[in-house]
């Protein structure tokens, strides 16, 4: 294509987006937004990927370098991971002997190292499971004062020596879910709801975007002095 031809395209199209710019700056500025919306996610996400896969990749990589003169790129990565599966594969064969769960018990004996080992081992299995067994119901509490109301979710329940029930209740935080404050309430202080936990972590994650309008209007109407017992029909 002539030169000419090139710079007059170019030219044109320049005039074409600087005309469109002013005659309608509020469409650009809506593009530009809906822009953000779709790029900014997906930058994250990926930003996110690579830094575990450099953190994976780099833990083997000296070993990998020592092995073959030169830098390995996704080799140790790949290394891992293949042998966490073969681990997983194991332990789920082999377990019925018992070999693993013998190793289990030792390392937690271990002063210090096993009550690292257990806490991290119980926060990884209560991640992996299940919703239905990690949960046992949505409730509200008022939190983090009186007359505010929160949605927690029942990790347990357990009676005192006079058989009165107090509850582990899980309050997430907005909009990631995975951190938050264990609260233990007695039965006396939640309001129960038939809100499922799928619902309840929308609700969550979406800074209350997505939630059902009669929440509002139900918790208003919940007398405190009857709020044992109430369950909130959602």
């Amino acid at each position: 294509m002539p030169r000419r031809t090139i710079i007059k395209t170019l030219n044109e199209c320049g005039s074409s987006i600087k005309g469109f710019c002013y005659r309608s700056p509020r469409h650009v500025i809506t593009y530009l937004m809906h822009g953000l919306i779709i790029i900014v996610p997906l930058a994250v996400t990926l930003w996110v990927l690579i830094w575990i896969f450099n953190i994976i990749d780099g833990m083997l990589a000296p070993i990998l370098r020592w092995a073959f003169g030169r830098p390995m790129p996704g080799l140790g990565f790949a290394i891992i991971v293949v042998s966490v599966i073969l681990i997983g594969y194991l332990g789920i064969k082999i377990g019925k002997k018992k070999a693993f769960d013998f190793i289990e018990s030792n390392v937690i004996r271990i002063p210090i190292v096993g009550s690292i080992y257990g806490g991290t081992r119980q926060i990884i299995t209560s991640f992996t499971t299940s919703t239905n067994s990690k949960f046992l119901e949505v409730v509200f509490i008022e939190f983090p004062r009186k007359g505010i109301y929160t949605v927690g979710l029942v990790t347990s329940e357990v009676s005192d020596r006079s058989g009165k029930k107090v509850l582990n209740v899980f309050v997430p935080t907005t909009p990631n879910p995975t951190s938050g404050y264990l609260q233990i309430v007695p039965e006396s202080d939640i309001i129960r709801s038939t809100m499922s936990v799928n619902d309840a972590m929308k609700l969550i994650i979406s800074a209350g975007k997505v939630y059902n309008k009669d929440i509002a209007n139900m918790l208003l109407q919940v007398p405190e002095s009857e709020s044992k017992g109430t369950v909130l029909e959602i």
